[in-house]
């Protein structure tokens, strides 16, 4: 099957505009790269460009002796495995119920039609920082944790997975 010329020009229009915005996103990073295997004096003289000048180790170097660099990973490490954890748990728990019927739970459209609101029309920032102050979370793990604990989205997704089984 033939392409017609307009179809091959889209294409290649298509092509160019998709090829400057994967550019626009690796060059930064190139950027970057170069800057932290650079020397600090190659830095300082703005002669560091998409390649590195002067090729050192020491930023890294500096970084992988710093305790405070190993508490944050520690710290990250375990939002992470307690928020998955919590949320596996919370969104099950959440999402089995509501894939039953309207006979077996008539109010789950109540449910359903609330947790929509809720993910559409989120209190924003403010209100979570008000929530976890009052609660007495400030400075704990679970700050981090239990207000993104039960993703609505996700909910939606197993919910309806549910009943597809």
């Amino acid at each position: 099957m033939k392409k017609s010329k307009s179809r091959i020009a889209f294409e290649i229009i298509n092509y160019i505009i998709i090829s400057f915005l994967t550019l626009s996103c690796i060059v930064p990073i190139l950027n970057i790269l170069a800057f932290s295997f650079s020397s600090s004096q190659a830095i300082i003289e703005n002669r560091v460009g998409l390649w590195p000048v002067d090729f050192t180790l020491q930023a890294y170097k500096y970084v992988m002796n710093n305790s405070r660099f190993w508490m944050s990973m520690l710290i990250t490490l375990e939002r992470v495995v307690l928020g998955v954890l919590l949320n596996v748990v919370l969104i099950v728990l959440v999402a089995y119920p509501l894939s039953k019927s309207e006979l077996k739970f008539p109010a789950r459209k109540y449910y359903v039609a609330f947790m929509l609101c809720v993910m559409l029309f989120s209190g924003g920032m403010m209100p979570t920082y008000f929530i976890v102050a009052k609660t007495g979370l400030i400075d704990t793990i679970w700050s981090l944790v239990l207000p993104g604990a039960v993703p609505i989205f996700s909910c939606i997704v197993l919910l309806n997975f549910f009943r597809g089984v």
